[in-house]
């Protein structure tokens, strides 16, 4: 059977989300799979997306992104039926941000190809970098919801900060070979040796990190 890149990207997509519990049913579903569809069509047609949830405790979102070519828009949905549309600079960062009335655990779900990532200390979880493929910066510090491997980071990332996400896994064996600055303090469930660490690195912090 032969699949639309549009439906690989929705069944990928809503596999996420079902996981986390946070997939839309019904009337929201029909919504959400429209949104997607033109969402898709505003970013470029891009298979490059994060799928994520907001802790349920917390009613704010935010995050600093870039993009590598100018124009390039990533699209949004916010999990209450509400989205927005957004142009990122490419060297600055563009704020992408919600404010929720009241906590509950929602579906955050952008696509774009985003090539900075920069928000630390967020409750928001799942597997951010699996699908977004055009990383080459990504700080994500204190996010301790975040689960995934170091292992499946994009090829292409050259600055990785993750300090205090104690829910990653994978070997250090295994990094970007492009990798500069690495900050993966207090992720103690990343074993390896510190020989095979990329031959480019210039910066590492791995305090409280155990090999």
């Amino acid at each position: 059977m032969l699949f639309s890149p549009f439906s690989v990207l929705y069944q990928k997509i809503s596999a996420q989300l079902t996981q986390y519990g946070v997939m839309p049913t019904g009337a929201d579903e029909v919504a959400f799979k429209t949104w997607l569809l033109a969402a898709w069509a505003d970013s470029g047609f891009t298979q490059d997306f994060a799928a994520l949830y907001q802790d349920a405790s917390s009613t704010t979102f935010s995050v600093g992104v870039r993009v590598g070519s100018s124009g390039h828009k990533v699209n949004v949905w916010w999990g209450d039926g509400t989205s927005n549309s957004y142009t990122p600079s490419t060297s600055s960062n563009t704020t992408i941000g919600k404010t929720w009335g009241s906590g509950a655990k929602r579906a955050i779900v952008l696509i774009g190809r985003i090539t900075r990532w920069e928000g630390t200390s967020q409750k928001y979880g799942g597997r951010l970098w699996e699908n977004l493929r055009s990383l080459t910066y990504l700080s994500c510090g204190g996010c301790s919801l975040l689960t995934g491997s170091i292992n499946s980071l994009p090829s292409g990332l050259t600055f990785l900060s993750c300090w205090s996400c104690s829910l990653l896994t994978g070997s250090i064996n295994n990094l970007p070979s492009g990798l500069t600055y690495l900050d993966c303090g207090s992720c103690s469930l990343l074993p390896g040796s510190i020989n095979s660490l990329p031959s480019g690195l210039t910066s590492i912090d791995c305090i409280l990190w155990c090999f």
